[in-house]
């Protein structure tokens, strides 16, 4: 890594000039160095990543942490890095008058990056507002889009980003549970099969359908997940008395929303994607009292990585932000500092 740490990115603020105690000012002079253009957004298995854990790995060092890692002060590790559909790829519907339909993929539909591959038996459909479960946060009370709503078994649709008309406090507590990770997460651990992401004519996007880009802090999950489009579930509302505008009204402007059964509709599915690795990197220090290390630990730990410039999915860039850096001074170069 010396070519790279020889940019002057990598380098160090004077540690002794830092006190023992956490201190704004201290903590300033980490973020700002990994939020640095240089650093490129930090993004798993680049070269913005090597400079990052460079970073981190030099201020372990002068700080006086032990090397912890395989080698030296870090660790390798695998991890996929981009997604593409192969083989076959399926969303089935019936209608309340037992219609089989097979929307048209890529048009109607597409998966998310992180969804189950393989089959996914037929469930009911239930609309679950905007799929968010957030605690309570100082002021801002809980939000909890399932409350009093059995989805166990059941493919949940939920609109994407979150409410478009609240308080910067309440937006500010719901913007980490508004990623498509947290919602396809809440819905899986609320008992559901499947769960289908709706843009919703309130959001304006320019392509209702997210794009097929890999995510790699959500690999593995145990859930099928795709994203469709308004006119494609629009009906599925109107069966049950009312719209998809209106529902989406409802809950924009932060008040809680009972979900409900979206009648007589049913969704199955059959996902194939195929996967890319790459090799990214952790970085370990131990502070160690005594002579050798214990045989118990207390672990801390944030992310050094972050979404470079957007292309790996879970960005809350506007359209007109696409492909710019995502510094993440606050996710999480404020967690490392």
């Amino acid at each position: 890594d010396a070519a790279l740490v020889g940019t002057g990115a990598a380098v160090p603020p004077d540690m002794a000039a830092t006190a023992p105690e956490i201190r704004a000012e201290d903590a300033r002079l980490h973020v700002e160095r990994l939020a640095a253009p240089e650093m490129d957004g930090r993004q798993t298995g680049t070269d913005g990543e090597l400079l990052a854990t460079a970073y981190v790995a030099e201020a372990f060092e002068a700080i006086g942490l032990a090397p912890a890692g395989d080698d030296g002060y870090f660790q390798s590790f695998d991890f996929t890095s981009g997604v593409s559909l192969a083989g076959v790829n399926m969303l089935a519907v019936t209608t309340p008058e037992g219609e089989e339909l097979e929307p048209v993929l890529d048009t109607d539909w597409r998966p998310l990056s992180f969804s189950k591959v393989g089959s996914v038996g037929f469930g009911d459909a239930v609309f679950a507002g905007y799929g968010i479960v957030a605690r309570a946060d100082g002021d801002q009370p809980a939000y909890d889009s399932y409350e009093g709503l059995d989805v166990a078994g059941k493919w949940v649709v939920v609109l994407r980003y979150m409410p478009e008309d609240i308080a910067a406090e309440r937006r500010q507590q719901l913007n980490r549970y508004s990623s498509l990770r947290f919602k396809a997460m809440a819905a899986r651990d609320k008992g559901a099969v499947g769960v289908l992401v709706v843009s919703g004519p309130a959001s304006k996007v320019t392509d209702q359908l997210v794009p097929l880009r890999f995510d790699a802090s959500v690999a593995g999950t145990s859930i099928a997940a795709a994203s469709v489009t308004d006119d494609l579930v629009a009906p599925w509302f109107e069966a049950s008395g009312t719209t998809l505008a209106d529902a989406q009204a409802a809950l924009d402007g932060g008040e809680i929303v009972p979900g409900f059964a979206l009648t007589g509709y049913q969704v199955g599915a059959h996902f194939t994607l195929s996967f890319d690795t790459d090799i990214g990197r952790n970085v370990l220090g131990r502070l160690q009292w005594g002579e050798a290390p214990s045989d118990q630990a207390v672990v801390i730990g944030a992310h050094v990585d972050h979404l470079g410039h957007g292309g790996a999915g879970d960005s809350l860039a506007k359209p007109e932000e696409a492909d710019q850096i995502h510094y993440g001074a606050d996710d999480n170069a404020s967690g490392v500092a």
